[in-house]
């Protein structure tokens, strides 16, 4: 399963560190609300993920573009106020940034 994500470019490995894999996830489909994408997406060259217009309809459904620094930059400028003030969807309460 892992070969197939980072054959697909989800997932980019590192090598391990004593003895446990270290890996990198595509900020496409992993971001945490606090988190600027654009380094660690540079960093590996990770391609930008969008669904297609049809959504689950279309042929296909998950479009991958190559990495492109202006499009990562795009991609957080719109999501600028979600990483400034990030949304809580835990029944238990929120942790992050005093919630």
């Amino acid at each position: 399963m892992v070969a197939w994500l980072v054959e697909h470019e989800f997932l980019a490995l590192e090598g391990d560190v004593g003895g446990i894999a270290r890996l990198w996830v595509n900020p496409c489909v992993a971001l945490p609300p606090w988190a600027d994408p654009r380094p660690i997406a540079a960093l590996h060259h990770f391609p930008y993920i969008t669904t297609a217009e049809g959504g689950m309809t279309a042929d296909q459904m998950v479009i991958v573009q190559p990495y492109d620094a202006a499009a990562w930059d795009d991609f957080y400028q719109a999501l600028l106020h979600v990483i400034e003030d990030p949304v809580c969807y835990s029944s238990a309460g929120c942790a992050i940034h005093g919630r």
